[in-house]
């Protein structure tokens, strides 16, 4: 179980070295393949902010914080979204035209998620539903089939399944044009954290699984004697299972755009952008079951409890200084040529902790109370960093053929390259235990101690081709827009992993009976040095398209992705209630 959670926990490090939360696009952008910005693009951007013309309003009604929202049919994500961008009435030095924005996202949602309960033990889900239930089961059982009845079982179980999200984004632009030179600076914050709790009575040590869900549940199964009123069984089961991931993190972002003298018609952008973030994954599984099934003298005590936490963290920060070269080959048409470089450096923490506990105490064959307990501890440390390099190449060319129809084709290419390497502690202990219960320590009793340990030197280099080729047009007519937009995705991942052993321990268990005798079994060390190699490559075609509807000067309304499956036509209900609207208020 140690070594699946340890590759479980380190593909989330690598997904959060390799990710990062963002601003979406645009649905001009989303439609194009990136090629044509909207308003919102430029808003975001330092420089391009200038090419927004008066104020803009961006609202829940904006649909950008992930372009899902459905307005006809009441869905969204859950998070609020605020912006306007325009002249801001600062100082302004030397008489320079200044433009402002700032944007916020906020999420503070607790939604209820699909749960069940097992009322009677039976294994199958009786009460289904979402968020909390609560149920309570009784049955009078004649067990001898002599038409009186015997004994009651009450069961009262409770369940709980929820998800919390919670998000605090926001930006700041801020930009000033000094002729035909601009320079501005983007500062944005972004704060995502989640967590969540589900009933799932499936977990346990020895079956436990990749968290893909949590719980929270309790359960208390009481059977009583009717004769004697005696209990005579007893159940008690509770489960706590809590996920938790925080990722907040800082950018700052300083562009400058002036002349560029050597080639006509031409400005040169110089960008300097530092990332700094910290990712926190902690996971929390609880679980305590008790059985005491004694009577008329017999003991039957089962119990076991058991712990797992892990707790993650990856904390580092990138920098990518860039260059942008803009040709204009008339007033109409003009080129981008970019380029840019990132370097960056994350340290990695990691303690993954698992305890399981069992105990049985019951009277034996001989009429002593015997016990049988068991100690499991697992406990893996592991410290790290990762190395990471980037460069990117984009390219596109902007042709508006006449008036109401513009075609726009482009090439990007991003090479990625991390470097990996890790120093992970292994240990494990486990104690076994036996007393006959007869109070003489003899060969029948017996201790036993499983031993094993490790400290291995990890070392992972992923190296990622990606390359878009996008192609966009856009057509007008009136106050409608039509776009429609074709990406093809060429993505090469190269990985290696190299793990070596620097010392091991193989699996020691020591038996101690209780005459004295002591006996060593040394099983072969099963910590391997090894070297593992994989290539994945794939071709990907993607195609979207939008609409926009230009009402008046004030207010501007786009679809993105409008046409379903064909089951529903333009007069049923149902096609609009699946429709992804944003609009936009301009003044």
């Amino acid at each position: 179980m140690s070594k699946k959670m340890v590759f479980f926990v380190g593909l989330i490090l690598l997904s959060f070295v390799s990710s990062g939360f963002c601003w979406t696009q645009s649905f001009r952008s989303n439609a194009s393949g990136g090629l044509f910005w909207g308003d919102f693009d430029n808003d975001l951007d330092p420089i391009f902010i200038f090419d927004n013309e008066g104020y803009r309003l961006y609202s829940s009604f904006s649909n950008l914080s992930s372009s899902g929202d459905r307005f006809f049919s009441n869905g969204s994500d859950g998070i609020y979204l605020f912006g306007i961008s325009g002249f801001n009435g600062l100082p302004r030095p030397y008489r320079w035209e200044s433009r402002t924005a700032f944007i916020i996202q906020l999420a503070d949602t607790r939604s209820d998620a699909a749960s069940g309960l097992d009322t009677n033990y039976d294994g199958v889900i009786d009460i289904a539903g979402d968020g909390f239930m609560a149920g309570d089961f009784t049955q009078i059982i004649d067990v001898n089939d002599d038409n009186i009845y015997d004994t009651r079982v009450n069961i009262a179980s409770t369940g709980d399944n929820f998800d919390l999200l919670k998000r605090r984004d926001w930006q700041i632009t801020h930009s000033y044009k000094i002729g035909s030179s601009t320079m501005g600076l983007v500062f944005s914050h972004f704060g995502y954290g989640n967590n969540a709790s589900e009933n799932n009575r499936s977990s346990g040590l020895l079956n436990y699984v990749v968290p893909l869900q949590s719980f929270s549940y309790t359960q208390n199964l009481t059977q009583i004697d009717l004769a004697t009123s005696d209990v005579v069984d007893q159940i008690r089961e509770t489960g706590d299972f809590l996920t938790t991931y925080q990722t907040p993190s800082n950018v700052l972002e300083i562009a400058v755009e002036f002349p560029f003298g050597p080639i006509n018609n031409s400005e040169l952008r110089l960008d300097f952008s530092y990332n700094n973030s910290k990712n926190e994954y902690k996971v929390s599984d609880l679980f305590d079951y008790y059985r005491d099934v004694s009577s008329g003298g017999i003991v039957g005590i089962n119990s076991q409890t058991e712990s797992i936490e892990v707790d993650s963290s990856l904390s580092g920060s990138l920098i990518s200084p860039g260059v942008l070269l803009t040709k204009h080959w008339n007033s109409d048409n003009y080129s981008w040529f970019r380029v840019s470089v990132g370097f960056g450096s994350y340290d990695a923490d990691m303690t993954i902790s698992d305890n399981y506990d069992v105990e049985n105490i019951f009277t034996g064959p001989t009429g002593n109370l015997e016990t049988v307990s068991r100690d499991y501890d697992d406990l893996t440390l592991r410290k790290g960093e990762t190395e990471r390099k980037r460069i990117s190449f984009f390219h596109k060319t902007n042709v508006k053929f006449t008036q109401n129809l513009s075609f726009a084709i482009g090439l990007g290419y991003l090479r990625n390259s991390d470097d990996t390497d890790w120093r992970q502690d292994y240990t494990l202990s486990h104690v076994f235990s036996y007393d006959n219960g007869d109070n003489v320590q003899d060969h029948s009793d017996s201790v036993s101690l499983v031993t094993e340990s490790a400290r291995i030197d990890l070392s992972n280099e992923t190296i990622s081709n990606n390359v878009n080729l996008p192609v966009a047009i856009e057509y007008a007519l009136g106050k409608w827009t039509f776009r429609l937009g074709a990406i093809h995705q060429i993505v090469r991942v190269s990985e290696e992993e190299n793990r070596r052993i620097v010392e091991s321990q193989p699996r020691r268990t020591t038996t101690t009976y209780g005459d004295g005798e002591v006996v060593i079994e040394v099983e072969d060390d099963e910590f391997l040095s090894r070297r593992t190699a994989t290539e994945t490559r794939s071709h990907h075609n993607e195609f979207i398209y939008g609409l926009e509807f230009k009402a008046n000067k004030n207010l501007k309304a786009e679809l993105l992705g409008f046409l379903n499956d064909g089951t529903t036509g333009f007069l049923d209900t149902e096609f609009y209630r699946d429709l992804r609207l944003s609009i936009t208020i301009l003044f």
